[in-house]
């Protein structure tokens, strides 16, 4: 909410130019005065590279290469928008229709090739896959792989794909001296499994955004160590710039924590205070240690997606599939 981004970067449609962008409320991309992770490393002599999806602008000057990235390779926005062009830097390479089956083998390509030339000096690569996103598409050499379908192909090439970055680091003797941070930006949307948790994709409840978090860091991070501790994405930000040595800019306020002394394994308690859950512009949750409040909000849920429910105050430690309120106090119509 501090960027004044609450929704997905990207030219607006018919309705959005009609209810939004008229009013400014659609950004064309990441407002040029806050400063991003890659241009912070850049200042500092890293070299700084996306492999993937940007979607924080598609145009000037909002690209990639004039926000801190000295290397780009792949698409401004989400697959599943048109036009979709494949940039080298800010030269469209393939231009729509783009080979969606082949696309995770040539993004490995570019991150592979980007660690090996960078291998002698310090760098950052963000590897923003578009997988297991929808729609989805695999390549020759993984469908079929999995019991899981298209869905569960994907999956399998992703995890292909991250093996072969992290064969790539031990091969360039790279190991010891690369945190390597993979997780996704939402819970499972039609398919996915949540784990049982109430809620996907859009929800406010942890099945939107209870995701996977796995760190690496040998001799730094102990391995096969857990951790209960609740973090955002966010937190990234803060402990990327905590590990290379670089202090935050004092000059706003970061919502991020650093949070190195978890990883390794020096505390197991959540630094935030209170974690905030927004839809949009509109906060819909509150988490404070395992007491999360839902305010009063119109749920997707059973057959009254247009009535509001709640609000609701769960107990994560004793419920944490958000199945039995404390209390649901039912406004009086």
């Amino acid at each position: 909410m501090r960027t004044l981004i609450s929704d997905v970067v990207q030219p607006p449609g018919p309705l959005d130019w009609a209810f939004q962008y008229n009013l400014g409320n659609v950004p064309h991309g990441i407002p040029q005065d806050e400063p991003l992770l890659s241009e912070l490393l850049q200042q500092r002599g890293y070299s700084t590279g996306l492999v993937g999806k940007w979607h924080l602008g598609w145009e000037s000057p909002h690209l990639p290469n004039e926000n801190g990235l000295d290397f780009f390779y792949g698409g401004l926005l989400s697959h599943d928008t048109h036009p979709y062009h494949l940039y080298r830097n800010q030269q469209i390479e393939i231009e729509e229709p783009v080979e969606f089956n082949l696309l995770t083998k040539n993004l490995n390509r570019e991150a592979i090739h980007f660690i090996t030339e960078n291998r002698d000096k310090p760098f950052f690569l963000y590897y923003a896959q578009h997988f297991p996103h929808v729609p989805l598409h695999v390549s020759e050499d993984f469908r079929g792989k999995s019991e899981g379908g298209l869905y569960g192909d994907s999956v399998e090439e992703l995890d292909w794909s991250i093996g072969e970055i992290l064969n790539t680091l031990a091969e360039q003797g790279l190991d010891d001296k690369t945190l390597v941070m993979f997780t996704s930006d939402n819970g499972p949307w039609w398919e996915g499994s949540s784990a049982g948790l109430c809620g996907r994709k859009n929800l406010p409840f942890d099945g939107g955004y209870h995701v996977p978090f796995v760190a690496r860091w040998p001799g730094v991070i102990p391995p096969g160590m857990t951790s209960e501790a609740p973090s955002m994405n966010f937190d990234l930000f803060t402990t990327s710039l905590s590990a290379a040595g670089i202090p935050l800019p004092d000059d706003r306020i970061f919502d991020g924590v650093d949070l190195l002394p978890i990883l390794k394994g020096k505390s197991d308690t959540t630094p935030h205070e209170v974690l905030y859950f927004y839809k949009g512009r509109n906060l819909m949750a509150v988490r404070k240690d395992n007491w999360k409040y839902y305010r009063r909000h119109n749920s997707d849920n059973g057959a009254y997606p247009f009535f509001p429910q709640g609000p609701f105050l769960f107990n994560l430690s004793t419920d944490p599939y958000e199945s039995y309120p404390r209390f649901k106090y039912q406004v009086q119509q």
